[in-house]
């Protein structure tokens, strides 16, 4: 059997800083994906609005950037997240 890949979804951030700041700070994260999931429910997995924990978080050499993973509690699903900027 294959290992099973994570999804990795971009989420937008007003810069670079902001995001790095809302990386850095659980709460920060988590207050401003649940802002995002509200206006662009689209972007997220469909069971999102079951509820998240922040997992864990890990430097992405392809991308140079910190990345936060959370797990999915309906479904144990990984997600990693990243900067969209607008």
């Amino acid at each position: 059997m294959a290992p099973s890949r994570g999804k990795s979804i971009c989420v937008p951030f007003d810069s670079e800083e902001h995001y790095a700041a809302c990386v850095a700070d659980p709460e920060s994260f988590r207050q401003h994906l649940t802002e995002v999931f509200d206006q662009h429910p689209e972007l997220f997995p469909t069971r999102m609005s079951e509820g998240f924990v922040l997992h864990d978080k890990s430097w992405s050499i392809k991308q140079q950037v910190m990345l936060r993973r959370l797990e999915l509690k309906a479904t144990a699903t990984r997600c990693s997240w990243s900067d969209l900027r607008s």
